[in-house]
């Protein structure tokens, strides 16, 4: 009887080893991840802001996410796909804005729109639809634990 309650206090111990381990890996990835859209917030031209935007975009790709970012809540604004096409407009306005010169006047207003409008608001939903989608797909210790 012994033996068995040491097995089974093993067993408790090693699963919380390894999920510990998971949750950590995942929450640090997560993390990372979030950096770079949040340095494409906090870089100064609009060449620098799309690259980040990219990459971002990259590494949502690379992760196959589902559909949603919700159990629930299955509306456009939780699809994946739309914050992507949100990223990916946003990231062509920087494009375009690159080319202006900053001399001028549109340069100025459009910087003042991407930074100040587009991604303060872009930036919230597509961290909560992405930390969301990575709950749906690994479970909500990886977001949360």
């Amino acid at each position: 009887m012994r033996s068995l309650a040491v097995a089974m206090v093993t067993l408790v111990c090693i699963t919380f080893i390894v999920t510990s381990t998971w949750t950590g890996i995942n929450a640090w990835r997560i993390h990372v991840e979030m950096q770079v859209l949040a340095l494409a917030d906090d870089a100064s031209t609009p060449e620098q802001k799309a690259i980040y935007i990219g990459k971002f975009l990259a590494n949502m790709n690379v992760e196959e996410l589902p559909e949603y970012g919700n159990f629930l809540f299955t509306h456009e604004g939780n699809r994946v796909s739309s914050q992507i096409t949100v990223l990916q407009s946003l990231k062509k306005r920087c494009d375009d804005l690159a080319v202006v010169d900053p001399s001028e006047l549109g340069y100025a207003q459009g910087m003042t729109q991407i930074t100040g409008q587009e991604f303060e608001h872009a930036l919230i939903k597509v961290d909560g639809v992405y930390q969301g989608a990575m709950w749906v797909k690994v479970g909500w210790w990886a977001c949360y634990g």
